[in-house]
């Protein structure tokens, strides 16, 4: 056998045995490469898991989150440096301050499909969004002028809705495709419902959760 084809013989040999090792098995260019999840911060805020029903959050969950550390980054706000009795100085952020709130598409548990807060904080004011894509915040310049929104001094939505269980769920409105929205600003919750033939209004002192109009 001459020396060429003792060579090539030996390189067939190889190709065979690498193949039934396995060696075919290796990516090659063309293989898609394995993309890491991505990762969601945390803030606090938890739904109800349903594939039935849509997901729901909870009013005092997205609350919390406004203030969580993992929030901080996300609001651009420009720190300060405020002096300690000139002994030292120390880096602050502006206070932040709720003045409008709602929530929509909300449950028989005052858990709403989205919330969104207007926030202000030193001389910007933000649009806040809770919702299946987490935490949006949307800054702006300038300052909003309406009363500061106390969340430790009003009826929860949740407190509210059982209060208020009878008005707000009508039984005579079964079967009938229903969405309840709600809104908090000016010391009063207005809850608007509405559906194929119905649209009520109706409005709640908000720390007491006593009915003060309707639009009936």
């Amino acid at each position: 056998m001459s020396k060429t084809a003792m060579v090539f013989f030996i390189l067939l040999l190889v190709l065979a045995s690498c193949f039934i090792a396995g060696c075919n098995s290796l990516p090659f260019s063309g293989t898609s490469a394995q993309t890491e999840t991505p990762k969601k911060v945390d803030v606090g805020l938890t739904g109800h898991e349903n594939p039935v029903t849509a997901q729901r959050y909870q009013f005092d969950k997205a609350v919390a989150g406004l203030f969580s550390a993992d929030s901080v980054t996300m609001w651009n706000d420009t720190p300060v440096n405020a002096s300690q009795e000139n002994v030292s100085q120390k880096i602050v952020y502006p206070e932040k301050h709720i003045k409008y709130i709602r929530g929509a598409d909300l449950d028989e548990n005052g858990d709403a499909s989205s919330w969104t807060f207007v926030v202000d904080h030193g001389d910007q004011f933000s649009f806040v969004t809770y919702n299946s894509r987490g935490m949006i915040i949307s800054n702006s310049p300038g300052t909003i002028k309406r009363t500061e929104i106390f969340t430790d001094q009003i009826i929860k939505p949740r407190e509210l809705f059982e209060k208020n269980r009878a008005v707000i769920f009508n039984t005579t409105w079964t079967g009938t495709d229903v969405t309840r929205d709600l809104s908090l600003g000016g010391g009063n919750y207005t809850v608007t419902i509405s559906g194929d033939d119905t649209l009520q209004i109706l409005t709640f002192d908000a720390k007491t959760g006593a009915p003060t109009s309707s639009n009936d």
